[in-house]
């Protein structure tokens, strides 16, 4: 994958292949109103992929959405759902997104005999991952 410059697609390789599953630690809610929204991985990688295709499209610059962006993520995103989310959740979500990214970056870093699911998420035993969120916490 190609990075264009001055945009964010780089952030996110293959595809957005990597799987959300992979650290126990976070969690994956936004408010919704007086609800909380628990965003599944197939709606994180959804709005992903839309936010990429604006992207490669030209509607963000330096990690902003123009209008037109926003519009077409919000209506593809309640086309698919049937949810409708203020923009501002959506800049939370992907927020977040990219924290949880830099921690999988961080966590696989210089790290041998990790095993990955065809997803893309680490396949790894109940201990390691206990060990991986002792040392994320601290």
């Amino acid at each position: 994958m190609t990075s264009i410059p001055g945009s964010d697609v780089s952030i996110f390789h293959s595809n957005l292949l990597f799987d959300l599953s992979f650290l126990k630690c976070f969690s994956y809610c936004l408010e919704s109103s007086n609800k909380n929204l628990i965003w599944s991985d197939e709606q994180t990688r959804f709005f992903l992929q839309l936010r990429l295709d604006e992207s490669l499209k030209g509607n963000i610059r330096k990690q902003m959405v123009n209008e037109a962006g926003r519009q077409v993520i919000m209506d593809k995103f309640y086309e698919a759902f049937g949810i409708k989310i203020p923009w501002r959740k959506f800049g939370i979500k992907y927020n977040t997104c990219k924290k949880q990214y830099d921690s999988f970056k961080k966590l696989t870093r210089n790290r041998t005999g990790l095993g990955f699911t065809s997803t893309g998420s680490i396949n790894m035993s109940e201990d390691w991952w206990n060990e991986r969120c002792k040392v994320q916490v601290l």
